[in-house]
């Protein structure tokens, strides 16, 4: 049996990320500048989360967006993880990506939710916006991509910037994903329809190990990709995104499997 459970975030409110936290019944969301999180068990209530937090803009004077689009200055939370476990001695950690350039790192999980204490505020201290945040399958690393099409990674032991990935994107990067099987490989994407891999470990002059544009770019110059993946033996990626075609360009979603060279 199924059953459909609405979690309402508000009228007219923008749901930008969701996730499962795995061994738990909660399911965490990111709306605008909130976070929530749901207990998803037979019997609760989910028709009111059971914590809901925000976050403070940090150096930022001028709203994201422009004062008419963000009246209230709010500080919203593109993208929100949850990591493997044991990360940084504690069993879950929350990392979040917000538009005032802050990656914010939070602990607090415990058996009625997540009451979120802070670990970490990361940034450059630019203003530069981030659109989304990864975590590497073993924890140590968390990568975080910007709107100026550059990639941040963090060493999640000290919470030092490691490298800043750069030269690859000329317009915003849409997020990344490390390799399954090899966590210093991390993949990039972006609105200008590259592609890039690079070694996330490498912290001298990084640059990309692979940079390309998709197949689609020869019929699509202005191709945008949404979203890729590695497949469980990492030895093939997805690249799905629009369709280049101006306004409707995000309604084609063609998806392009690519088998690598091992």
């Amino acid at each position: 049996a199924t059953c459909a459970v609405s979690l309402a975030h508000g009228k007219d409110a923008q749901v930008y990320s969701c996730g499962f936290i795995p061994e738990t019944s909660f399911l965490i969301t990111a709306a605008e500048s909130t976070v929530r999180c749901w207990d998803l068990r037979v019997g609760s209530s989910s028709e009111e989360p059971t914590s809901a937090w925000s976050y403070d803009s940090i150096g930022r004077t001028t709203p994201y967006g422009g004062a008419q689009r963000n009246p209230n200055n709010e500080n919203f939370v593109f993208d929100i993880r949850v990591s493997p476990p044991a990360t940084g001695g504690v069993n879950r950690l929350f990392a979040a990506a917000l538009s005032d350039g802050t990656a914010r790192v939070s602990a607090g999980l415990h058996a009625g939710g997540v009451s979120p204490t802070s670990v970490a505020d990361l940034s450059l201290n630019d203003g530069v916006m981030l659109s989304a945040i990864e975590w590497s399958p073993d924890g140590r690393s968390l990568a975080a991509s910007r709107g100026d099409g550059s990639l941040l990674v963090w060493d999640s032991r000290t919470w030092k910037c490691r490298a800043v990935l750069a030269g690859a994107h000329s317009r915003p990067c849409y997020g990344s994903v490390f390799h399954p099987h090899d966590p210093a490989l991390l993949l990039s994407w972006s609105s200008d329809g590259t592609i890039a891999l690079w070694d996330s470990l490498r912290t001298e002059r990084p640059e990309p190990i692979h940079y390309g544009l998709t197949p689609h770019q020869a019929d699509s110059p202005s191709y945008p990709i949404l979203r890729c993946a590695w497949s469980p033996d990492g030895r093939s990626l997805v690249v799905a995104g629009g369709d280049g075609s101006g306004s409707m360009s995000f309604l084609g979603v063609p998806v392009w499997l690519v088998d690598l060279v091992t």
